[in-house]
This record gives structure tokens, sequence and C-alpha cells, in this order.
């Protein structure tokens, strides 16, 4: 049997059609529930792609939460085992335009860019690299496109281009996913160059005050990449984050109806729900998606710097637009807890950019007010009052306290610094307080 930081441990590998990779792995699930386990936790990533990548994150996390359990807590530890979700995502960039960007970038903002301001070949070609790794065969047609395009994007150039990307992450038919039908439209203009063309430059927006004052920033957001190379990698940015929300839900929802679903304890056995970035989304499409099993109840659900939309939990905003996972709220018998800061870059500036592909600059970006916000950003927000708990902004040594079936956003600014910083003693402190509760 797998162990992580003293617990029992099982891989759930999926594929990117939401099918478990290991026949075995849902056989021998089921057989550790048979053991003496009270409660399931199943954890899932974001952007990263394979096990090992994925275990940076479980292991560390799960190894504070075990340091972290509270004395007295009703829950004995030792009743805890652990799934971890491993699915098929690939890096959403943040660092194109981000007028922040963390020391050196992903692979340092020097390094890619070219000596014409341009993203530099080197960069452009691991981006091309990327794409096709995460779309398999078809995204060798877009990686030729790509490159033909490179020099100059003419009428030509742009209409190929644009096809092929459409045939490798098809985004043209209606989607029942409310947040996906709203990312839809901007993906399938009708002026191919025009798209391209605005895309060459940064994106004219501004700040929203607050985001601008938490970043220690202004208003203007800038970058260091113009011209064709940029343009296309935006695009392309834009497509794999599609594909990452589409397949984030998608893999959820297969984890819910199909996996856990099907799991059958003799005995009752909680089940916990955790999700970092995109896997935020993961789990919430789980949630949504598992059955009311009579020895199986979905107890907490967790989500540390979501990295989807602010108002998924919502039943209705906007004049009537409908989140994508209201029936969330009243599934989960425990807390509901979402981690929020703008000290996330990735969440608060670059998962806004992504959400509009048409880069209108008529309203500032980041905060709970840009209809494009994230939960990473925000928290779940536009909630009836009788959903949501009021709670105290996290601290590296607060109690917290929870109200049953209520979600809880917590303040993260003084105990998460940016997007990947959710494996700290403090966040695991929100997290063992959540499972025992």
């Amino acid at each position: 049997m797998a162990d992580i930081a003293g617990s029992p441990f099982e891989w759930l590998s999926f594929d990117a059609e939401g099918g478990l990779t290991d026949a075995g792995a849902q056989g021998r699930l089921a057989a550790l529930l048979s053991q003496e386990i009270t409660d399931l936790v199943v954890m899932s990533h974001g952007w990263k792609t394979d096990q090992a990548g994925a275990w940076a994150l479980y292991e560390p996390l799960w190894a504070h939460v075990r340091d972290a359990w509270p004395e007295g807590a009703g829950r004995a530890w030792r009743g805890y085992a652990v799934a971890g979700v491993q699915w098929p995502s690939k890096t959403f960039r943040t660092d194109f335009d981000d007028p922040a960007p963390p020391s050196g970038g992903i692979a340092g903002l020097g390094a890619m860019t070219g000596g014409d301001g341009d993203l530099s070949l080197a960069a452009f070609e691991t981006l091309l690299d990327d794409f096709v790794g995460l779309v398999g065969p078809g995204g060798v047609a877009v990686r030729t496109a790509a490159r033909a395009a490179s020099g100059g994007i003419g009428s030509d150039q742009a209409g190929a281009l644009l096809k092929a990307i459409q045939a490798a992450i098809p985004t043209g038919s209606a989607s029942p996913d409310a947040e996906l039908e709203a990312n839809r439209g901007p993906l399938d203009p009708g002026d191919p160059q025009g798209l391209f063309l605005d895309l060459m430059g940064p994106p004219a927006m501004t700040l929203a005050p607050s985001v601008g004052a938490a970043m220690g920033l202004g208003e203007a957001i800038g970058a260091v990449f113009a011209g064709p190379r940029a343009a296309i990698a935006r695009a392309l940015n834009q497509f794999t984050y599609y594909e990452m929300k589409a397949r984030a839900g998608k893999v959820g929802e297969a984890l819910g109806a199909r996996v856990l679903g099907s799991l059958q304890p003799a005995r009752p056995v909680r089940l916990h729900l955790i999700g970092h970035s995109f896997g935020g989304r993961l789990v919430t499409s789980a949630a949504a998606s598992v059955g009311a099993a009579a020895n199986l109840p979905l107890q907490s659900l967790t989500l540390l710097q979501a990295a989807f939309s602010h108002n998924a939990l919502c039943a209705s905003f906007g004049g009537g637009q409908v989140g994508a996972y209201p029936k969330v709220i009243g599934k989960v018998a425990g807390p509901i807890s979402t981690t929020h800061t703008h000290n996330d870059s990735a969440c608060t500036i670059a998962y806004a950019l992504a959400s509009r592909l048409v880069r209108s600059n008529s309203e500032a970006i980041g905060d709970a007010s840009d209809e494009f916000g994230a939960i990473g950003a925000n928290g779940a927000i536009n909630l009836a009052a009788a959903r949501v708990q009021a709670v105290p902004p996290m601290t590296a040594a607060g109690a917290f306290a929870f109200t049953p079936g209520k979600v809880h956003n917590f303040n993260a600014d003084a105990c998460v610094k940016d997007h990947m910083d959710v494996t700290n003693p403090a966040v695991a402190r929100l997290v063992a307080a959540a499972l025992s509760a």
C-alpha cells in the first residue's frame, strides 16, 4: 500500500477524456475503504503534467496538515486516507503580460525577448512544443501554421493558423457549462487576421485600483513582448486556457460520477475534496456530479487559489447569468472554503486577461467587480447572504471556525505570497481545520 506522510494513499490518474489510465486504481481505492478508514480526502493539482509534479504539491501539503492537526479533534488522524488525482494538464503561461512577473519568470523574461522586441525564437519553439504536448497529433498542424505566420501575419496565414487551432481544440459548439460558454465566442472570430493583429502588443487594460495597490503597482499593465510571435503565443495561451478549463470539468465529472460514485463502503466514510488552481474547478465539478451515496457523504470542499470564475457557485449574476456549479452549495454537509489574495497574479491578472480574448479596455480587471475574475483572486462572490459565512482574514496562528454547508472565503494576503504558495503551514492549518470539522 502506498503512503503519504503516514496516511494510506492511492493515485487516480486520468486521460484527457476522463478515463482512468490504471484500471485497477478504482478497485484498490474500494479495498482501501474497506479498512478502518473514516474519511477519504481527494486532492487535485492544477498546472502540473505528471505524477512527480502532482506529488510535489500533495506530499508537503499533507505533511503540514498532519503537523497542524488540531489537538483534541473529534476525527482521529489515523482514520484518513488520501487519493491523489493526476490529470493531463499543461502550463497556462502567466508571464506574457504580467506587470510584475516572478523573478526570472517561467523561462526568464530576458531570455524570452528576441532582439526585435518580439518573443524569442527559442521561447516561441518551446511554447509550440508545449501546445503539441497538450493536444497531441492535432498540434503538429498548429506548429506548422504558427511557424509560417511567425514572420508576419497576413490574412491567409491568420486563417490557416486559426483553422488549425480550432481543429486541435474545438470550441464551436454551444456548451452546457456556463463558464465555458462565456469564453467560447471570442475564440471563434469572424476576422482571424484582426484577432492576431489585436494580440500583437500587450493588452491595453487597467488594473482595478485595489489590485494595483495590493501589488504595489500603478494602474497600467505593461509587457515587453510585441510582434507576430507574441501574438501567436498569446492566442495559443488562450486556447490552452480554454482547454484546461474544459478538461478540468470533464475529468472532475468523471471523478465524481464514475469513480467516487461507484464506491460503496460498508461503513460511513466522509468525502473531502481539495483542489488547487484549475484543480479547484476539477474537484468542484466532481462535487456537482457525485451522487448521494448512503455511506460516502460529501463533507467538505476546499479550493486553494482556484483558477475558475468567482461567479461559479452563484445561482444568478449579471442580469440572469448562472454560475457553472451553483448546485454544489447544499450538497456539501460541512464547510466550503476558499483562499483568495491579489498576491496571486496568476488568478488576479492572467486569468482575468485570458477570460476576455477580445481585449476591451472599458473596465478595470482583477477585483470582485470584474465579471471575469477568479475565485483565487476574490473568493466565491455574488452569493445569497444565507450561503456565506463571514470570516476574518487568515493569519499564521489564527483559529478557524466553520458553519456547516456555507461558503467561507478566507483572505490569504498574509499567508499566500503567490499562486503556488499553497503547501505552507498556514494553508495546511486551514485544510486540517476544514477536514476535522
